[in-house]
């Protein structure tokens, strides 16, 4: 999995280095951006037990968005959920997510204030749980490197009022589990060790077998100041396994607030 995490930043560079060569009589329009986003999360890790976890997740994004003809968008997100149980009094876990993706979106109708883009989306992610109260003697993580159809629809209320809509799926993923069966086994938390860990027995997957979905919206208006943010909604499905584990699930809903810098 080291060498997809390699392959996915030198696609992104690249891809982003192509978009800023070609179309160049088009004019260019750059936006970097900060996203706070926080909300409900529920989350189920079969290798630990089949009881539902329940929580709060809260998430910092940084983007840059470049537009010319077309359309190319970084995201760079850390996140964490803290999670209990019907059975637990308090949090009993912690959930950190870690994620690079970029898009590289055509623009394929504009037309009657409607502006759709279709394209890739190529995205890391890493989710690594701790359940201290459960099982202190391991990491529990569902992490990926996947590659998906991406899509865009903006609608334009007027000059100044947008609203957008985006969806991805994946076609394939590279993903990596922890063993389904470690009962007698400790896990090395040194640095090197935890990095083992993460990267353990990749496994090719498709979207029959394992998925992530991600759907988010956003309304854009004429702010008097850039201390005025945009407000965004997250919808995240994760539903992952391999051969050799069980399947992580987990749903999140996330309301934001966006401000340009």
């Amino acid at each position: 999995m080291k060498q997809f995490c390699y392959l996915l930043i030198s696609f992104a560079l690249s891809s982003h280095s192509f978009g800023q060569d070609a179309d160049r009589q088009i004019k260019e329009r750059s936006v970097k951006s900060f996203e706070f986003r926080a909300g409900f999360v529920q989350q189920k890790e079969s290798n630990l037990h089949d009881k539902l976890f329940n929580g709060l997740n809260y998430t910092f994004q940084y983007s840059k968005t470049l537009q010319k003809k077309n359309l190319s968008h970084l995201n760079l997100s850390v996140g964490n959920s803290h999670l209990t149980t019907d059975l637990g009094e308090g949090f009993s876990s912690t959930h950190v997510n870690l994620g690079l993706d970029y898009h590289y979106l055509f623009k394929i109708y504009n037309k009657n204030n409607w502006k759709i883009y279709s394209g890739l989306l190529t995205n890391l992610n890493y989710n690594i749980g701790y359940y201290w109260i459960w099982d202190e003697s391991h990491l529990y993580w569902a992490n990926f490197l996947s590659i998906n159809l991406s899509q865009r629809y903006s609608y334009a209320f007027d000059e100044n009022k947008h609203l957008t809509l985006s969806f991805s799926v994946p076609v394939v993923l590279f993903l990596s589990r922890p063993e389904s069966k470690r009962d007698f086994k400790i896990d090395d938390f040194s640095i090197l060790g935890v990095l083992e860990s993460l990267h353990y027995k990749p496994q090719t997957k498709f979207l029959t077998e394992s998925n992530f979905i991600k759907m988010s919206m956003e309304y854009q208006y004429q702010r008097k100041s850039k201390i005025q943010p945009f407000f965004s909604y997250t919808f995240n499905y994760l539903n992952l396994k391999t051969t050799y584990s069980n399947s992580a699930q987990s749903i999140q809903h996330l309301v934001g607030l966006k401000w340009d810098l």
